[in-house]
């Protein structure tokens, strides 16, 4: 297997759009894994400057959340963490899917407030065009390769 490399303590996520901080929309964090499944991670809400930030805490909290519930198709992450991190605005297909997802397994699997931010980042991303939006990201301490993934058209973007 390929050297495992370590996560970042912190990834920062600042989505604009016409040079201005959007508010309220959601941000997807993928982490490659050498084996299984990647693990993907949302950032959510981006504030008024449209930042939002992920704590090494909360991916490894969601990453073991992932493994408990599905053992069969991940790897600890700490063992398989291929040092690439893919980050993307979510757009109104992605968010409806989520959405759905609530609606599938119930409210009580997720964050409070997750449902109410979905509908929000819905309404935002309505609203403008995703695909327009600019999106910087930074990785403390730069231990990782960043690859943003550009919007898709909705009728070919992933959830």
């Amino acid at each position: 297997m390929d050297k495992v490399h370590p996560l970042p303590d912190e990834v920062h996520c600042i989505v604009t759009c016409d040079n201005r901080g959007v508010a309220r929309l959601f941000v997807k964090i993928r982490f490659r894994t050498a084996q299984k499944n990647d693990y993907t991670v949302l950032a959510w809400p981006t504030d008024g400057q449209g930042s939002v930030m992920l704590t090494k805490e909360a991916v490894l909290a969601s990453a073991n959340t992932d493994l408990h519930l599905a053992g069969m198709d991940f790897r600890r992450i700490t063992d398989v963490s291929t040092g690439e991190v893919h980050v993307q605005v979510m757009g109104e297909k992605g968010l409806r899917a989520a959405v759905a997802a609530c609606e599938l397994f119930g409210e009580r699997w997720y964050p409070a407030g997750y449902r109410d931010a979905l509908e929000q980042a819905l309404q935002v991303a309505g609203d403008l065009d995703v695909r327009k939006c600019r999106l910087q990201v930074t990785v403390i301490p730069p231990c990782c390769e960043v690859f943003i993934q550009r919007q898709a058209s909705e009728s070919s973007e992933g959830s």
